[in-house]
């Protein structure tokens, strides 16, 4: 916080500068409750605003007032999606077109096909305010035109899909009347394309190259029938997507507004010579490239590394990918196997300023695992500050992963992790313990533990029944824990998870009870959690089960706790199942 702000603060109320309340002061505010609020300056309710989340935005909104005016301008509302699933009677979207608020940011779900004067209705509405609209089904092309039309303050737009089927040529010059308020959008994400013809497509880069803000763009999947065969296909891909694209990318290159990021698709895999050509364009006006396949990228000549210098999400590396040169890579996905094909100099300095996401597949280790070493090593045995989701897979063959990946590497080189997944790593209880204890390992919200074969409860707690290890990711709010062996037990929730103030936990492990389920009832762990799952214990049926699990989601931590079954009879319950069998979120 600067000192401007600093000093907003301090000079918020009368009585911060003399150290005392008047009587006046507190009889005002015994008189008006809302005045307090109403006090603070604006700097100091956006600082506070930014730092909340949609829910506790939606709460505070509901607070009073002074507080409803808060959260009702545009920019804090653009984070308040309302979702609108039309299959059920439309009662939802009724409400919300009767609502006052002038929401800006929607989710239409439509099960089928939307009808036209429902989008007519929507528009009509919330046409001067929406922001942000997603549409989760396929529509019309003259609907699209129709609605995009009459949103003249739209920024970002997502299509499930866009069907350009049997649109006539001559209705371009109908659409010319709706793109005019096009050119303010400046995020485009589009599913798939359906159509039947290959000059039904030109209608595709109307609706794209008339959006003359764009900043970010997903090329969509070209729902290809069966008539065209796979070189059609890429011939209609370069010729209605990809020269267009180039062209479009020229033209607004020195204009102050090019294009910053293209989202690829990799159900329709360019060919190496059109992503060079495609890349080239990107990497003169600056353009980060994500969905990067390594197969895009093979047969890359020494002159034409500086591509690599424009990808922002690759998936695998091959023998032309030099690790020192993607210095604007965010995600990366790293096959081991794939070591074995790197000259040295593609191993040397990867210092992958940027990214954020990590994700390691140690599929095959067999034979000379040199080179996989020291990939391993110039990946993991360097500060990562900058990584937040760090993703290690195992496929147990070859030699073992706790070898490859220690505890000691992670821990003090990814300090800055919000999210650590783990599968099938085969290291032991001390070298669980190891990461817990890590300087930086606080900081992570969400963990996943699936089929690590070795983890034991003494891994999550230690040798302190009453400190257990695991408690010190306080941060923690995601927990997902996949037992092989049912090595996790009751101890670990009786102990651990009931101490945890999470949202959202799975379990899946044979030992676990009755009664250690229950035990989630006495202790923070049902303050807040939004979503619980598991395997069903062995000593219930799976309705009993249902109704303990709903019963830990309705219940508060402040109140008594619930009886646990005993094993003389069974609990009764004539209640609804709210959790069934399933695993869905």
């Amino acid at each position: 916080m600067d000192n401007q702000l600093l000093n907003k603060v301090t000079s918020w109320m009368p009585w911060t500068k003399n150290g005392r309340r008047s009587s006046l002061d507190t009889r005002l505010l015994e008189e008006q409750p809302n005045l307090l609020l109403s006090l603070i300056h604006p700097d100091i309710t956006d600082v506070v605003l930014n730092y909340l989340d949609p829910k506790s935005l939606l709460s505070l909104r509901l607070v009073c007032k002074t507080t409803k005016s808060w959260v009702d301008q545009i920019k804090h509302l653009s984070r308040l999606r309302i979702i609108l699933h039309t299959g059920i009677g439309n009662k939802k979207m009724k409400k919300v077109l009767k609502s006052k608020t002038h929401w800006c940011n929607f989710t239409l779900g439509y099960e089928k096909i939307p009808k036209e004067e429902h989008l007519v209705e929507f528009s009509q509405k919330f046409g001067n305010t929406v922001r942000v609209l997603e549409v989760g089904s396929v529509i019309g092309g003259h609907a699209v035109f129709n609605l995009l039309g009459s949103c003249s303050c739209i920024d970002s737009v997502s299509f499930q899909g866009i069907n350009f089927a049997k649109m006539s040529s001559q209705s371009n010059n109908d659409m010319e009347v709706f793109v005019e308020n096009l050119s303010t959008i400046k995020s485009l994400s589009i599913g798939n394309i359906l159509f039947a013809q290959e000059t039904e497509l030109e209608h595709f880069k109307m609706l794209v190259f008339k959006c003359t803000t764009l900043r970010t763009l997903k090329l969509p999947f070209l729902n290809f029938t069966s008539t065209f065969d796979k070189d059609e296909r890429n011939r209609i891909l370069q010729q209605h997507v990809v020269n267009p694209l180039i062209d479009y990318l020229q033209t607004r290159h020195g204009s102050g507004s090019n294009l910053r990021y293209l989202t690829l698709e990799l159900l329709n895999p360019l060919q190496c010579v059109v992503f060079i050509d495609l890349a080239i364009v990107c990497y003169k006006t600056q353009t980060i490239i994500h969905n990067v396949h390594q197969s895009f990228i093979k047969n890359l000549e020494p002159y034409q590394e500086n591509v690599l210098e424009t990808i922002g999400t690759l998936d695998g590396i091959n023998e032309f990918v030099q690790l020192s040169r993607l210095n604007k890579v965010e995600c990366i996905s790293l096959w081991v196997s794939s070591a074995t094909l790197l000259a040295e100099r593609n191993l040397k300095n990867p210092r992958l300023p940027i990214l954020k996401s990590l994700n390691l597949y140690l599929d095959s280790v067999e034979g000379d695992t040199g080179k996989i070493i020291t990939l391993l090593r110039t990946i993991l045995q360097m500060e990562r500050p900058t990584v937040t989701s760090l993703k290690i897979s195992y496929s147990r063959r070859g030699v073992g992963s706790a070898d490859l990946v220690r505890a000691v590497d992670i821990a003090n080189n990814f300090q800055y992790l919000r999210r650590l997944d783990l599968y099938q790593w085969d290291a032991f209880d001390d070298e669980f313990l190891r990461l817990w204890n890590g300087t930086g390992m606080s900081r992570i919200e969400d963990l996943s533990l699936i089929l690590c074969s070795n983890l034991t409860d003494h891994g999550l707690i230690g040798s302190d029944g009453a400190h257990p290890v695991i408690l010190k990711l306080c941060n923690l709010r995601e927990l997902h824990i996949s037992s092989l062996y049912g090595s996790i037990t009751d101890v670990t929730l009786r102990l651990a998870v009931r101490h945890m103030r999470l949202r959202k936990f799975r379990l899946y492990s044979q030992s676990v009870t009755f009664n250690g389920y229950s035990s989630l009832m006495e202790g923070v762990f049902c303050s807040g959690i939004e979503y619980i799952h598991g395997s069903k214990p062995f000593d219930c049926n799976q309705k009993e089960f249902c109704q303990l699990l709903s019963d830990i989601k309705n219940t508060k931590y402040h109140f008594e706790p619930r009886r646990s079954k005993s094993s003389s009879g069974r609990r009764s319950s004539s209640q609804e199942l709210s959790c069934d069998g399933s695993d869905d979120d």
